[in-house]
């Protein structure tokens, strides 16, 4: 997927109620900082594809075949996520 495809699948699969708080992903205490998230889950063993560059983008990340954007929720609460591919079978699942 490239840049474009991640980020349209994520206000997508936002949009349409798929999004979820991505601290679930990780066991530690809830993090409401976009990039101290990002760390948390790198640390964890995620790896990251795409960095957001700016508030307006998603960071990508892939652990497992599965594929998730994180960024922010746009309601100044924190970190948002939405899985774009959920690794069973290669299909993407938000906005596709």
């Amino acid at each position: 997927m490239t840049r474009e495809q991640t980020e349209t699948a994520w206000t997508t699969g936002n949009r349409a109620g798929d999004g979820y708080d991505p601290n679930d992903e990780h066991g530690g205490d809830a993090i409401d900082d976009c990039d101290e998230l990002v760390a948390a889950l790198v640390a964890d063993g995620w790896t990251l594809v795409h960095r957001a560059d700016s508030t307006d983008e998603i960071a990508v990340l892939e652990a497992g075949g599965r594929v998730i954007g994180i960024g922010g929720d746009g309601a100044g609460r924190g970190p948002w996520a939405v899985v774009l591919d959920d690794g069973t079978d290669g299909r993407e699942v938000a906005g596709g």
